[in-house]
């Protein structure tokens, strides 16, 4: 049989205790209280619900006898169905309820006794919910460790591994790094409904930064700029042989106009291997390459 912990401190007042049955319930109001907040965080928004059947079942303890546990006169304990009928909440909210507020952190409800009652029978109760679960092999289950843990998001094993394997341009060790710090300094929004996304859309950006810098770094030669192209017949710039089907690159040279205003010029295209993709085109003075490259 199950009970609400500390009735007596929490829901009964001097005035009440007079009573034989109670009208109305002195209801704790500590809205900023670790608890509360904890409930109101709870996934997929459930956390108003759960709290909203929480209150119908202090209404439905102060039924029992004594007043705060969930049983009749009679000494039978009120059953799914019964609890049911009073609140006019579903069995599924209760049930789910009844099993939150039984675990740590919250510890509302605790249980009396080691007899089996028609609660319990009915799953009412928290041991056979947790006998259930325990049946289905989850119950005791140890998680491994996360990968990365920090006050505001962790990320586990298989999921640093599916990043590790989609991004690899990026650190991702150091990406995790960069989020907490940018975290800390942006407060306001450091309050996120899916930190998987979050995650996800941050090591994206790095990862795309981080490709572009390879490439702008392996450009580097000369001051030329070079732009992927597919399926150019062109010959090479720097081999003068023909392009091909091959992927190739635009080579442009900076320059300026008459007017003195800086421009780019399409010098032509060369090869994207190794050979002809760092070794720069060498011009004539009137801008033109020579042919060959070489």
């Amino acid at each position: 049989m199950y009970k609400i912990r500390d009735w007596e401190k929490y829901y009964e007042t001097s005035e009440t205790r007079k009573w034989k049955t109670l009208k109305w319930l002195p209801l704790p109001v500590k809205l900023d209280g670790r608890n509360y907040r904890r409930m109101m965080k709870l996934k997929r928004k459930k956390g108003a619900a759960v709290y909203g059947c929480w209150c119908s079942l202090l209404a439905v303890a102060t039924k029992g006898v004594p007043r705060g546990s969930f049983q009749d006169s009679t000494g039978n304990a009120f059953t799914l169905d019964d609890m049911e009928l009073m609140t006019e909440m579903p069995q599924s909210l209760i049930r789910e309820t009844l099993s939150i507020v039984s675990k740590p952190p919250y510890l509302w409800v605790e249980s009396v006794g080691a007899e089996e009652s028609p609660a319990s029978t009915e799953e009412c109760s928290v041991r056979i919910e947790q006998n259930r679960i325990e049946q289905n092999g989850t119950a005791n289950a140890e998680e491994p460790p996360p990968h990365f843990t920090c006050k505001f998001f962790s990320v586990t094993e298989a999921e640093h591994e599916r990043y590790t394997t989609a991004y690899l341009f990026s650190d991702i060790d150091r990406a995790y790094e960069k989020m907490v710090a940018w975290l800390y300094a942006n407060p306001k929004k450091s309050h996120k409904k899916d930190w998987p996304r979050f995650v996800n859309n941050w090591l994206k950006s790095d990862d795309d930064d981080a490709e572009m810098e390879a490439k702008n770094r392996k450009a580097k030669d000369r001051g030329t700029v070079r732009e992927e192209r597919k399926f150019n017949d062109a010959p090479c710039i720097v081999c003068g042989q023909p392009i091909g089907l091959d992927t190739c690159v635009v080579v442009m040279k900076a320059d300026k106009n008459e007017h003195g205003y800086p421009i780019q010029i399409d010098m032509g295209v060369s090869h994207s291997t190794e050979d002809c993709y760092n070794k720069p085109p060498k011009f004539t003075k009137t801008g033109a390459a020579i042919d060959g490259g070489s």
